[in-house]
């Protein structure tokens, strides 16, 4: 017989076993590292998004301010707390007048319904407002609705309505100077009487109209430079349309 080494002295030697032990703690330990670093990536993501989440709301929250502080002063201006702690955002707020050309569409009146014009700059206070002089030119669709005309003016120290029926046409001009306005209206009223009016368009006004309303932009930001937008249109409050079924007075009504 030969002299070979049989060969299961090398199967059971112990520098294979060791071998195969060093290999499998090896791979356990890639297997391990591997899970451990998605982990933390997965950890470090969360915490990022996360904290993009809450500037984000801080941002639009600002903006929120903004819009608000913007209504309130009707100027433009910037909000933010003072003093503004960190990671708290703050905003730039523009405030503008609307309309702010010399003409503007009404859109459309349904019959039994009004719109209100302004002819005052400021509404909240009509016996101190300036009144604004000149013409205004109202058109419509079609020429054969008619329309209730209601102007509200000054008369001293009470305000005095005045209703014109329009029995047709596609057209009318009021001025400020006609008795008994004598340039100090308030606003001017428009009802349907029969018929759906459409495509009321509103112009010949001195060149330009009153403001009707206010367009405000808010722009929220943070310090990380996440920015949150936020656009409001807010026209002027519309005359109460009881108003129009009821007779006002300082005094008792007295029938005669």
């Amino acid at each position: 017989m030969g002299g070979g080494v049989p060969l299961t002295r090398f199967m059971h030697s112990p520098y294979t076993e060791s071998g195969q032990a060093a290999l499998i703690v090896v791979l356990a330990s890639v297997v391990i590292l591997t899970l451990g670093i998605g982990a933390v990536a997965r950890s470090t993501v969360d915490i990022r998004l996360s904290a993009q989440t809450h500037e984000a709301a801080a941002a639009f929250a600002a903006a929120e301010a903004g819009i608000e502080s913007g209504l309130l002063n009707k100027t433009s201006g910037t909000w933010q707390l003072t003093p503004t702690p960190p990671g708290i955002a703050s905003a730039i707020y523009t405030v503008t007048g609307l309309p702010d050309l010399s003409s503007y569409d009404l859109g459309s009146v349904r019959r039994g319904d009004a719109k209100t014009v302004w002819l005052i700059n400021d509404v909240a206070s009509p016996f101190t407002s300036t009144h604004y002089v000149g013409d205004v030119t109202v058109e419509w669709d079609p020429d054969t609705a008619e329309m209730e005309a209601i102007t509200y003016y000054i008369s001293g120290s009470e305000v005095m309505v005045s209703r014109t029926v329009i029995d047709s046409g596609d057209q009318i001009t009021f001025n400020s100077g006609d008795s008994p306005i004598d340039d100090q209206w308030i606003a001017l009223r428009l009802k349907p009487i029969m018929e759906d009016m459409t495509n009321i368009t509103i112009s010949d006004y001195n060149g330009s109209f009153p403001v009707q309303g206010y367009r405000v932009e808010s722009n929220g930001y943070t310090s990380s430079g996440i920015n949150r937008r936020i656009v409001v249109h807010k026209w002027h409050d519309d005359v109460p349309g009881i108003f129009d079924f009821t007779i006002m007075g300082n005094s008792r009504l007295i029938k005669s």
